[in-house]
């Protein structure tokens, strides 16, 4: 089943790659789209089937486009304190309150030796509660789940 997403940022989503310019910016695609590191949102969905007792869902069955297009960018400057020394870092940022718009496919499990009558994909009900809990808990900033970016509230999953 094919999905639509849309989410709304409720803290900016910030970039992770360093640069010579001195601005952590987005990873993209060929065709320019920020990357999904698919390894970090397959890691935040289990951690949301896993904290919603979901054991019967298989969150490998939710597969990402390879990137997304971001509504717009800006700079984000990160001020923070280390060692009890002021810093600041520039970030090329999806700003809070933006909507993002992606696709999600949900497969049946492979085949294989596994017993697949004793997981399933996701439901409707169920993808919703696992983004919910993503967004509200984790975050998929590519920065990283534990300073609070990339959180949003989920808008709309409709099947196309």
């Amino acid at each position: 089943m094919l999905y639509e997403i849309k989410i709304k940022l409720t803290s900016p989503w910030l970039g992770q790659q360093r640069t010579r310019g001195q601005v952590r910016r987005f990873r993209r695609d060929n065709g320019n789209r920020l990357l999904i590191d698919t390894a970090q949102w397959q890691w935040a969905f289990q951690e949301a089937a896993d904290a919603l007792h979901l054991d019967k869902v298989d969150v490998s069955t939710i597969h990402t486009e390879s990137g997304f297009d971001a509504p717009s960018l800006q700079l984000y400057n990160r001020r923070y304190t280390y060692n009890g020394k002021a810093h600041t870092e520039m970030f090329e940022s999806i700003r809070e309150g933006a909507v993002i718009t992606f696709d999600l496919l949900v497969t049946t499990p492979p085949p294989g030796p596994s017993d697949s009558s004793s997981v399933s994909p996701p439901d409707n009900v169920e993808l919703k509660s696992i983004l919910a809990f993503v967004g509200k808990m984790l975050g998929l900033s590519p920065w990283g789940t534990r300073f609070g970016f990339g959180k949003f509230t989920v808008e709309q999953v409709t099947s196309k």
